[in-house]
């Protein structure tokens, strides 16, 4: 067995610096703590293969089963990265040569939250979801989080235990899906996509088929399904819906006929999840503000479920409420795993 090595005293103070001797994932600057190695090589000291972890948190990574926190190398190399980031403003100021520092340390891609429609970023529930599924062994879900916060190589990593399973399921829509989003179209099996039309078909799901076709590249076959799909919803007066994917084929300015059309049905109905759609659809954000402005500073607020209530404190970009709400859905998260 290789003889552990100590730290060396100028990366171990520099990791302290960083993590502002504090605990990257419970961040609690009440506790004591350690520097942790995350690929479990004790003689490896690189800066980005060290984080600060409270002594109750690095118990959590020894966690091989049950129903504990099971903090992976991974998990808290998102929580290390985003409290690096969090101090980036302090640390700049005072560290010279903070650029190239950094560029030792992978850190996230931040999402643009310029357009109206974006969320409000919850690092911390993005965290409880990701730790949730490693628990679930939801390699599905975990795969498409890493996607969403840009960490494509290991998205793609749970991509293809992902896939593993659906094959051994006969899950052929599943396997095309995460062939087409984390690989390409050009890495998509010709035997699984016949499945997967053929399912599409038999359901007469054109709407996906549409999609999958376009995804595919394939413009001809992709506006044939659109056309079906558009023609089905108008029969049956389903304005939002046909709307939606005469926008999404590429024609909006016939989609705000029927768009419009579900925005004025849902107002007569008073069904707040749908007017906030066609809102969005419509693009009519400034109307979508003030009509959520009006629900949120009402009584009406009390009627509405709390994912509503939810979608309504972004639009009005009520920070505070937004952290309160994913906050409890986090409790809630937490409750429903016990129960299973």
């Amino acid at each position: 067995m290789q003889k552990r090595t100590k730290i060396p005293k100028d990366m171990a103070n520099l990791t302290l610096f960083l993590s502002d001797r504090t605990c990257c994932v419970c961040r609690d600057p009440r506790k004591a703590i350690q520097i942790h190695h995350l690929d479990g090589n004790n003689n490896n000291h690189e800066l980005d293969n060290l984080a600060v972890l409270c002594l109750q948190c690095h118990d959590d990574t020894q966690i091989k089963g049950g129903f504990g926190r099971k903090l992976n190398s991974e998990l808290i190399k998102l929580y290390r990265n985003e409290f690096y980031m969090d101090n980036k403003k302090r640390l700049k100021k005072i560290i010279p040569n903070f650029n190239s520092l950094f560029k030792k340390i992978t850190l996230p891609k931040k999402k643009n939250t310029s357009n109206p429609q974006s969320m409000i970023h919850d690092t911390e529930f993005i965290h409880k979801t990701i730790d949730l599924c490693y628990e679930k062994e939801d390699w599905k879900l975990l795969a498409y989080q890493y996607k969403w916060i840009d960490l494509m190589e290991l998205g793609c990593k749970y991509a293809k235990k992902s896939i593993e399973e659906s094959i051994n399921n006969e899950e052929w829509i599943y396997v095309v899906e995460m062939q087409l989003d984390f690989f390409g179209s050009e890495n998509v099996d010709l035997e699984f996509l016949e499945k997967a039309v053929n399912i599409y078909l038999k359901n007469k799901n054109f709407s996906q088929l549409a999609r999958l076709y376009r995804d595919l590249g394939n413009p001809e076959l992709a506006t044939i399904n659109y056309n079906k799909s558009i023609e089905f919803d108008i029969r049956k007066g389903n304005w939002f819906t046909a709307g939606f994917y005469l926008k999404e084929s590429g024609n909006f300015e016939r989609a705000k006929v029927f768009l419009k059309r579900g925005l004025k049905e849902n107002l007569k109905k008073g069904d707040i999840h749908w007017i906030i759609r066609c809102y969005q659809e419509l693009e009519m954000f400034e109307e979508l503000k003030n009509f959520a402005k009006d629900i949120v500073y009402s009584d009406k607020i009390k009627e509405v479920t709390p994912f509503v209530r939810l979608s309504l404190m972004r639009i009005v970009g009520d920070e505070e409420e937004v952290k309160k709400l994913l906050k409890n859905m986090r409790i809630l998260m937490k409750m429903r795993r016990f129960e299973q």
